[in-house]
């Protein structure tokens, strides 16, 4: 087995935000290409390959890495807008 800290998935990707928080919600309408990477139950995104690479604690817009150990996904079929979009819970 692996250990935990070992990157599992890297992918091109292309995504918006949606935050609830309490009554407060937050949309971003723009869609941003970024670099994914899936690293042990934490999504870190990127601006590219190359910032990945050089500095790996730079994170696109200064965002955390996102926990999704014990997430849930599911596919967004009421939005058709985009193609293969899917909600993170």
């Amino acid at each position: 087995m692996r250990p935990f800290h070992y990157v599992i998935c890297v992918v091109f990707c292309v995504r918006t935000g949606y935050f609830q928080y309490y009554i407060v919600q937050t949309l971003y309408r723009s869609w941003d290409k970024v670099y994914v990477v899936l690293r042990g139950g934490s999504i870190l995104l990127y601006k590219d390959q190359k910032n990945y690479k050089l500095q790996p604690e730079a994170y696109f817009r200064g965002e955390n890495p996102v926990d999704v150990s014990g997430c849930t996904a599911e596919v967004a079929s009421d939005y058709t807008k985009r193609k293969h979009i899917f909600r993170l819970k």
